[in-house]
């Protein structure tokens, strides 16, 4: 829940939506997601082969979202990109 609201103020820094900081991922916070990864298609989509936002907020978005706010202290992209899916802890 405290991570969804420290999502949802990302989100509106980094996107320009007015999402309410409520905790709750409903159709908002994912529309706002998907916008933000269509900014960022290129570095949060395509290394992953995907041409359309997807929502879910993985190792690539969490990573530009690092990258936006502590852009001294972001590790290099991650090189272990698997499939959500095939994710053991994907819930």
């Amino acid at each position: 829940m405290e991570q969804v609201k420290v999502l949802q103020g990302l989100l509106n820094k980094y996107v320009g939506t007015s999402l309410p900081i409520t905790g709750f991922f409903g159709p908002m916070t994912e529309a706002a997601v998907k916008a933000f990864q269509t900014k960022y298609l290129d570095e949060i989509l395509k290394p992953w082969g995907i041409n359309a936002p997807t929502g879910l907020v993985y190792l690539a978005t969490l990573w530009k979202f690092d990258q936006l706010e502590c852009p001294d202290a972001t590790p290099p992209f991650p090189t272990n990109l698997i499939p959500w899916s095939a994710n053991p802890n994907a819930q």
